[in-house]
C-alpha cells in the first residue's frame, strides 16, 4: 500500500510526505479483522499511517519531539516512534531507545532493539544491560 500524507493549512499544502508498506496476503492477517476484505487495508493503514505521521513530525519539528513520543501512553505510538527513529538513524536517539528497552510492552522493546541495530550496526537484542554498557564504551564514535 502506498499513500501521501499532506499537511494543508487553509488552501495551501505546507508539506507532502509519501509512505509505503508491503502488505502480507489476507489469509495471513485476516484473523484480526472482521472481514477478509478489510484485512489488507487495515494492516497497511495500522502499520504505515503511524510511521508516516511520525516521519512528518520529524520533518516539521526535528528529532526531540519524535524522541518524546517514546514515552507516549499508547504502546502503538511508542512502537511506531522506535521504528521511525531506526529509519532516521540519528545517533542522538540511541540513549532514549536503550531506555525504551525497559518498556512494559514486548513489541516496543523489540522495535527499539531493531532501531538500535539499525543505527549502530550492533545486535544485543532487547538486553538493556549489554546495550547500556556497549553505548557507554562507544558513544564517542557516534556523535552527530
Amino acid at each position: 500500500m502506498e499513500g501521501i500524507l499532506e499537511l494543508v493549512v487553509g488552501e495551501k499544502t505546507i508539506l507532502k510526505k509519501s509512505f509505503s508498506h508491503e502488505v502480507p496476503p489476507p489469509f495471513e492477517i485476516f484473523s484480526s479483522y472482521s472481514t477478509p476484505e478489510s484485512a489488507p487495508f487495515g494492516e497497511a493503514f495500522n502499520k504505515s499511517f503511524p510511521h508516516g505521521l511520525l516521519g512528518l513530525l520529524y520533518d516539521l519539528k526535528g528529532l526531540e519531539p519524535l524522541i518524546s513520543t517514546l514515552k507516549d501512553d499508547d504502546a502503538g505510538v511508542r512502537k511506531a516512534s522506535a521504528y521511525a527513529l531506526g529509519e532516521i538513524k540519528d545517533p542522538r536517539a540511541v540513549e532514549p531507545l536503550i531506555s525504551a528497552l525497559k518498556d512494559k510492552e514486548l513489541s516496543v522493546r523489540w522495535e527499539a532493539a531493531d532501531a538500535l541495530k539499525s543505527i549502530t550496526g550492533k545486535d544485543f537484542g532487547t538486553d538493556y544491560e549489554k546495550w547500556s554498557k556497549w553505548w557507554e564504551e562507544n558513544k564517542g564514535r557516534f556523535k552527530k
